[in-house]
């Protein structure tokens, strides 16, 4: 029982200090760069996992309403985790290496993300509850 609670109490101070550092950051001040805003959703379990990565395979080069479609998806068979708006270019970056995303794929990614205006990833969890998180990024 400690074990689960010290993971528990682990994740839930990982989150917050994700919280705390998306809410910080700052692209310059009064910069005219885009902003993003951005969601999280947790899949509690492999069998829900498989079904969005075979929804997300339907698709070799989705459109931003397809990308939308999946997202409402991932929203009705996942749990909530954060959501976040006002966000740099470079905080969104940031959050894809962290994610073990090579810094050359994430300034690819930032790139199809400026062209199509939204942006769905899924990472394994770090957060004990969950197999994995569904990332959700939109241009503001």
């Amino acid at each position: 029982m400690r074990k689960i609670v010290s993971k528990f109490a682990l994740a839930v101070g990982l989150v917050l200090a994700m919280a705390f550092t998306f809410s910080c950051s700052s692209d310059g001040g009064g910069s005219s760069r885009a902003t993003y805003w951005y969601s999280m959703y947790g899949i509690e379990d492999a069998s829900s996992t498989t079904y969005i990565i075979d929804l997300f395979n339907q698709y070799e080069q989705p459109s931003y309403d397809d990308r939308k479609n999946m997202w409402s998806e991932v929203k009705r068979i996942g749990t909530f985790i954060e959501i976040y708006n006002g966000v740099s270019e470079q905080v969104i970056r940031d959050y894809l290496i962290e994610r073990d995303v090579s810094p050359k794929e994430a300034d690819n990614t930032l790139t199809k993300l400026e062209k199509s205006g939204n942006l769905i990833a899924m990472f394994p969890s770090n957060i004990p509850y969950y197999y994995s998180v569904i990332f959700y990024v939109e241009r503001e």
